[in-house]
């Protein structure tokens, strides 16, 4: 039950620091993409800077990290008081 604690707990921190590196990361060097007035350029160019790798791959890679642990610790969690219910 302890790991799968940790493991919700370590996946929730990774998408917690993914979602603030990657909103720094978008607002120094892209920010039309979190504009939200009329006077800022059109969204499609966004979408060509983000192809081009605005934010690291270790930011994306953190985020992509998160779902899996999350679940995983869930799994273990219910894993865990099944076969505590079941004794």
């Amino acid at each position: 039950m302890r790991w799968g604690i940790l493991l919700v707990a370590i996946g929730i921190a990774c998408y917690i620091i993914h979602a603030i590196l990657l909103n720094d990361f978008l607002r120094k060097n892209a920010p039309e993409v979190l504009a939200r007035d009329l006077g800022v350029p059109s969204q499609r160019h966004s979408r060509v800077s983000l192809v081009r790798g605005v934010t690291p791959r270790w930011v994306t890679l953190l985020g992509l990290a998160a779902l899996p642990l999350l679940l995983l610790g869930i799994v273990l969690i219910a894993i865990a008081f099944l076969v505590t219910v079941l004794r």
